[in-house]
């Protein structure tokens, strides 16, 4: 049995108490990761938006890894009040990081002009942060794919590197955000927005300009160009702690969604997906708390931002996402004040239906369209592999308490 221990704060404290923490953990990350810390931002004026930015609204889609952000984003896809949003962009992520190493540097490739910089923002080699152009690699799988023949096309996804976000080994890239599905993106108007409008990137004054410029370049990739919608900017991307609170705290309009899963499924996800653990494997106990200091820092953090912006952070249960998806939804469109429609009772992207992207290869549930349900943590018995502390107990409490699909 592994025993997951308390931190010193409980430990002192003997309770969970959010107020005991006056600054989240991204701000002064743990060493290896000090290119994920939130930025110190020595060029003030240039952090700061013009008012013109202020109330444009934005909807961040961001939680945890592993989570349940995919599934979210794909219940939202369809909705005409949304734009619409094929897969992950880290092109703020690749900005803070690269602020953190020389944020001199990083402004004058902002305002350079240079398209190559630009379409590198969208991933980043996880290892060294090294900026990668995601989007093109989609599009140039969707062209390798459409010369393939038929038998080729059904052996063509059994490839590591085209499995679906977050199935793939520690530290490396993925390519597709769902499985077996390739989006139909504008890859090359994405490419022709940057060229045409290179005078206004010259012209950059501050980092929201860039941020809407890019975001406008995004709507053409995602052909999401020719419509207004009651959100316009959408930002996917698991994880973005940092990111969140700096929109948040400078856009006065913008909404974050985050889903969060409690520490069981989350543990199994990541370790069938990284580590390719099997049924009746023992577990690591070095993983196991990698994992669970992962869970802590980033709930609590998530919970820091809903506690800060209450009315402007909604936390969703996994969990009851997964078990009353069409509940869940009417709920969180309820707060967004828009309408549910009947495409969000299924799961989809670009209008068409989609598996997710589980670590779980569960193939008589996981059919395009469908939420399905898991029944591993029960198949695992992870309850008598790792016993967990009471603090896990009272932040789950705690968290329980927040979040807005609770039935």
């Amino acid at each position: 049995m592994i025993n997951i221990p308390s931190s010193k704060l409980y430990i002192r404290k003997k309770k969970f108490d959010l107020n005991d923490y006056k600054s989240p953990f991204f701000f002064k990350e743990v060493n290896g990761f000090k290119l994920a810390r939130y930025p110190s931002f020595k060029n003030k004026s240039f952090w700061k938006p013009s008012l013109k930015y202020k109330k444009k609204k934005v909807l961040i889609i961001s939680g945890p890894g592993r989570s349940g952000n995919h599934l979210l984003n794909s219940l939202i896809d369809g909705n005409k009040s949304f734009a619409c949003v094929a897969g992950e962009d880290s092109f703020i992520a690749n900005l803070f990081n690269q602020t953190n190493k020389n944020e001199k540097n990083l402004i004058k490739k902002i305002k350079s002009g240079r398209l190559d910089f630009y379409l590198r923002l969208s991933q980043f080699f996880k290892k060294k942060f090294i900026p990668r152009n995601k989007w093109q690699r989609v599009y140039n799988t969707s062209i390798l794919y459409s010369k393939k023949n038929y038998k080729q096309k059904k052996n063509f996804f059994n490839k590591w590197y085209y499995r679906p976000s977050g199935n793939q080994p520690a530290r490396s890239n993925y390519i597709l955000d769902y499985k077996n599905f390739i989006p139909n993106l504008d890859y090359i108007g994405f490419k022709k927005y940057f060229r045409i409008n290179k005078k206004k990137f010259l012209k950059i004054e501050n980092v929201f300009d860039f941020i809407f410029l890019y975001l406008d370049a995004f709507k053409v990739l995602m052909r999401s160009k020719k419509k207004k919608y009651t959100y316009n900017y959408i930002l996917f991307n698991s994880g973005m702690r940092r990111e969140s609170y700096f929109l948040l705290k400078n856009l006065k309009e913008s909404i974050l969604l985050c889903p969060i899963r409690e520490f069981d499924g989350m543990l199994l996800s990541f370790l069938k997906a990284r580590h390719s653990f099997k049924k009746g494997q023992k577990l690591e106990k070095k993983k196991v708390f990698l994992y669970w200091d992962f869970w802590r820092h980033k709930t609590i953090d998530y919970l820091f931002l809903q506690k800060k912006f209450p009315k402007r952070v909604f936390l969703i249960s996994y969990e009851n996402l997964i078990k009353y998806p069409e509940k869940s939804m009417r709920l969180i469109f309820k707060k967004l004040n828009v309408n549910f429609e009947k495409i969000n009772k299924y799961t989809t992207i670009q209008d068409k239906l989609v598996s997710g992207n589980s670590s779980f290869d569960i193939k008589s549930q996981s059919q395009p369209g469908k939420v399905y349900k898991k029944k591993f943590l029960k198949e695992f018995k992870i309850t008598d592999k790792v016993k967990m502390s009471m603090e896990y107990y009272d932040i789950l409490k705690y968290l329980n308490k927040k979040v807005i699909n609770k039935f």
